[in-house]
């Protein structure tokens, strides 16, 4: 029910008379109200640039990936539109492949650490999610996967399309273990904290797999700029893609060839990451704290990289695709913030 509707059904049902049994305010018909407050294709014209506009027509009509600065700008716009008419959680609905369908319900408001609360909502909550962790080509771990996590006990939906169209939709209990003693709580908490470490795996990934299209993209550029001007090209083009390789060593084992390099070459973040997941889900029930403890460590360390791997794009990309202009060669596309 929208905002407007709710406030007013609340101030009838407090104004209505004891005596005669009538409201004092008119009363709202649900076919008045349905569908009034929707983030339509109306309210995405007014509220959202033109390039991002086209781009979430194209993933709407045609299915196309939205990417991240466009999803960036759907949901600030759409946050604010929510936040206008006095919403404060969403929900996030997961349609993973396997058929089953979940509910995940958050809050726009995240607290600050002087006690008070800020209202956040970024691209990635709209961009489409696997239950899988990412990986890239060639990504050897020791004792690590990029599995996702279970689904916590409860009732859930799985929904038959036909052609993209759905047919028919059934409920059914996701039951815990009777074996264990763990509570629904405890469940809950080890999906939470798994999903949340299956996404800072992700994005130590998703991180490797950017420095390496740019190394890529440099490499070919490279080969193809006028030799009357390459020194100058490799003069910024060398340390920059130096200093890339340096936040890829630090975020995976880039020496790693064969399943059993990990026995000779220290295991690097990622794997870090992925083994925590591993125990995270391994457990019959609540994480342990030693976990929590691992989990901050980690974090810090990946935010550290990813930091370093923003700034170094930063201050060397703009100046790499300056000279690529002017040689009249393609620019090296940014893909938006790494994490």
């Amino acid at each position: 029910m929208g905002s407007a509707a709710l406030s007013e059904a609340v101030r009838s049902i407090r104004e209505w008379s004891l005596t005669d049994r009538t409201p004092t305010a008119p009363a709202v018909k649900a076919a008045d109200v349905f569908g009034s407050l929707v983030f339509n294709d109306k309210i995405q014209q007014e509220r959202l640039p033109k390039p991002a506009y086209r781009a979430l027509r194209a993933t709407i009509t045609r299915g196309e990936p939205l990417d991240l600065s466009t999803a960036d700008a759907v949901a600030t716009a759409l946050k604010d539109w929510a936040v206008e008419h006095g919403a404060t959680h969403y929900t996030h609905w997961f349609q993973p492949l396997t058929g089953i369908t979940a509910e995940k319900h958050d809050s726009f408001l995240n607290p600050t650490s002087d006690g008070k609360a800020v209202a956040e909502f970024s691209g990635k909550e709209l961009i489409k999610g696997e239950p899988d962790a990412s990986s890239f080509p060639g990504m050897i771990l020791w004792a690590a996967g990029v599995t996702g996590p279970l689904v916590p006990p409860g009732t859930y939906k799985v929904r038959l399309a036909v052609n993209g169209k759905p047919v028919g939709t059934e409920t059914f209990k996701v039951l815990p273990d009777p074996r264990i003693k763990a509570t629904l709580a405890d469940w809950q908490e080890q999906s939470r904290v798994a999903l949340a470490v299956r996404d800072r795996f992700s994005e130590a990934n998703d991180a490797v797999k950017e420095i390496r299209r740019i190394k890529s993209e440099l490499a070919d550029r490279e080969k193809r700029f006028p030799s009357a001007q390459l020194s100058q090209f490799t003069t910024l083009s060398v340390p920059f893609a130096t200093s890339l390789a340096e936040v890829e060593d630090s975020l995976y084992q880039t020496k790693n060839r064969s399943g059993q390099d990990p026995l000779n070459y220290p295991i690097r973040l990622n794997n870090r990451i992925g083994a925590l997941l591993g125990v995270v889900q391994s457990a019959d029930g609540r994480p342990t704290q030693q976990s929590y403890d691992v989990d901050k460590v980690l974090t810090v360390e990946l935010n550290k990289d990813l930091a370093k791997l923003r700034a170094t794009i930063n201050a060397n990309l703009p100046r790499i695709n300056a000279m690529l202009k002017a040689a009249g060669l393609k620019e090296i596309e940014s893909k938006g913030p790494i994490a």
